[in-house]
């Protein structure tokens, strides 16, 4: 058997003995493309890394060149033995500590330890009492100190996060766990639920920062840098904050006094693995004493966004055990053996709280309402649709059928470009499409000369639905689409006497004063709450995340409908969600939920594909992953063509 000494020198690995092995061309390319060489002496291989300082990197490389050169008797030196044998004693530390971790998921933990998680919880979340899975979860987080809570909406996930805060801020501040701040990372429409969830949980208001487009950069970048006098124990920042900010944040991770708990809310917002958000996240990650990731839809876009998940958790680590590239592979090609691999290697860092575990009361979806269009919007509907069926341009034929979905909503829509849409977040083609050559020049003018006083035939019915629920003391969130929708309904329910808001992208965040009487997101969600309002009005992008209302209302009422079937799910849960009495049972409550549909297919075909993937969406939560793809430029081909062929068949 041949032989090879390999000896180790920090960034710098010799190879020495025989070497001709190494001129077999797959060796020399491996040499080439992984190596940087120091060729100045013949007699032996020298090659350069920086990762080669990291015990995790020089392991895997000892059991890669192990395995290349399986024929050979290759002697490591002291030095390298030395770090593999620490390396190995890591190594073998983490995968015992993973079992322990996903015992507790599995109801086999440590009785006693628990018992003091649960000792410590009582104690000081006085105000909050947590059922069994969420004491689990939160035992399983502080136990972890990195973990991923994948439990749906509505599971109480926030709780959790305190409940391991709780516990891991009672041990004594030598301790490897113990944190002393918290940074939670999440959209603006977070930020007030965290900070009211905190009052809840311990019983006292929270002094925290917002680091958001109202405060003046110099003040956030001088608190985060620790040189104002303030201090506070919560900090809350968006996504779209972090690069701006990323410096400051990471002399705030790093300051000796600062141990933090970072937490990513919603963390399907940076899990693209190429996005900007994404790498400053994961470059932030390494310094924080303990890292949590939020989420229900862990994998929206395929297997691949899991990478950056469990990279944040662990920045040291693959511990899904799969490259990238394979993880997008088996999103496009899945195989169910690769798949459960995957699940098993994450499954001892994650929990998830299943729609099933909740023990919600019953919804009712109410039969659908049927809306007979104006002779005006038919007028325009059926010639748009005469137009798709006989054009022969697909961009045509997206923008015809975006304007045929507008028409069965609200005519006015019709009155602003194709490009002003695209800045409320639909996604067009280009296209030349004049409408005026469409619907001609007289039903042009009839759609042009429309003003805030046309009433779309829908907003009628919202409006008889809601007299109704609000004469038998209810309340009422109306989900739509279209910002002039939006607020032309507003208007007119104020108009008939009923007391509401709405909430938009545009829709102040928080008042800079404090100012209770300013229109902002957080004072109409206030005075929703407060029974001041009869309604909020709203599209599921804008709030169907981060917020519960199902403590004040039970009943959702949906004017307009968009292809994306995650948003409408998380809008349904803002009013069905986890509600427990001082035995924690689950309060029994109704919920209703209303679709007002236009009698055109265009309107009932995007409705009916919603509701076929919320029951597939249903079916898929339960699972461990829960993966559910949508192809809405497929979806929206599909519909188009079904129009066309139904206008021929005629």
């Amino acid at each position: 058997m041949s032989n090879l000494k390999i000896s180790y020198y920090g960034t710098k690995v010799e190879i020495s003995g025989e070497l001709d092995i190494f001129n077999k061309p797959k060796l020399r390319h491996w040499l080439k493309t992984s190596f940087e060489r120091d060729l100045s002496d013949n007699s032996k291989i020298v090659l350069i890394k920086e990762e080669f300082s990291d015990s995790d990197f020089l392991y895997k490389f000892q059991k890669s060149i192990t395995k290349k050169l399986k024929t050979f008797d290759i002697k490591f030196d002291s030095a390298f033995n030395d770090v593999i044998e620490k390396e190995i004693n890591i190594q073998q530390n983490f995968i015992d500590f993973s079992e322990e971790a996903q015992k507790i998921w599995e109801n086999n933990y440590d009785i006693e330890d628990f018992g003091k998680f649960c000792n410590v919880i009582e104690q000081r979340l006085s105000n909050r009492r947590l059922y069994k899975l969420q004491a689990l979860s939160g035992y399983h987080m502080s136990f972890s100190q990195n973990s991923c809570n994948f439990s749906v909406p509505g599971a109480g996930k926030t709780s959790i996060v305190y409940s391991a805060y709780a516990y891991l801020n009672s041990l004594k501040e030598n301790s490897n766990k113990f944190v002393n701040k918290l940074l939670i990372i999440g959209p603006p429409s977070s930020f007030k639920p965290w900070e009211d969830e905190y009052e809840e949980c311990f019983g006292e208001k929270v002094k925290s920062f917002r680091i958001n487009g109202e405060v003046p950069v110099n003040k956030k970048k001088d608190t985060l840098k620790g040189i104002t006098n303030e201090d506070f124990e919560l900090y809350l920042i968006t996504y779209q904050s972090v690069p701006s900010l990323f410096d400051e944040l990471l002399i705030f991770l790093k300051k000796e006094a600062n141990d933090v708990m970072l937490v990513c809310d919603e963390a399907h917002k940076f899990k693209g693995l190429d996005g900007v958000w994404a790498s400053n996240i994961l470059n932030l990650a390494n310094w924080a004493k303990s890292r949590i990731i939020l989420t229900g839809t862990p994998v929206p876009n395929g297997y691949e966004d899991l990478y950056n998940i469990f990279k944040f958790i662990y920045p040291e680590r693959n511990v899904t055990g799969f490259r990238p590239d394979f993880l997008r592979g088996l999103t496009q090609n899945p195989v169910q053996s690769n798949i459960n691999q995957l699940i098993d290697n994450i499954k001892p860092f994650f929990v998830r709280i299943k729609k099933s575990n909740l023990n919600l009361p019953d919804f009712t979806n109410h039969p659908i309402i049927e809306n007979q269009l104006s002779k005006l919007e038919s007028e325009v509907y059926d010639r748009l649709e005469t137009a798709i069926a006989n054009n022969t341009s697909d961009g045509n034929k997206q923008s015809l059928h975006f304007r045929m979905i507008q028409s069965c909503n609200n005519l006015n829509l019709l009155n602003k470009s194709l490009l002003s849409f695209e800045e409320e977040n639909f996604e067009l083609f280009d296209s030349k499409l004049m409408l005026e050559d469409v619907l001609g020049s007289f039903l042009s003018n009839k759609v042009k000369n429309l003003n805030f006083q046309y009433i779309p035939s829908k907003h009628i019915l919202v409006k008889n639905l809601v007299l109704e629920i609000v004469r038998n003391n209810g309340k009422v969130i109306l989900w739509g689409i279209f910002i002039d929708s939006i607020k032309r309904l507003h208007k007119f329910l104020e108009s008939c006497g009923l007391k509401g808001g709405y909430v938009i992208g545009e829709t102040k965040k928080k008042s800079k004063n404090n100012n209770e009487d300013d229109i902002t997101r957080e004072n109409i969600i206030n005075s929703f709450k407060n029974s001041e309002l009869d309604y909020i009005i709203s599209n599921p992008v804008v709030l169907g995340e981060s917020i519960s209302l199902h403590k004040v209302c039970h009943n959702a009422i949906y004017f307009e409908q968009w292809y994306a079937a995650a948003p409408y799910v998380q809008s349904r849960d803002r009013i069905h969600r986890v509600w427990l009495d001082d035995d924690m049972n689950q309060i029994s409550y109704e919920t209703n939920y209303y679709h007002i549909i236009s009698n055109r297919r265009t309107d009932s075909d995007i409705h009916n594909r919603v509701q076929s993937k919320f029951r597939r969406m249903m079916d898929v939560i339960e699972h461990d992953i829960p993966f559910f793809d949508e192809n809405i430029d497929s979806e929206r081909s599909i519909l188009i063509q079904n129009i066309i062929d139904d206008y021929r068949s005629r």
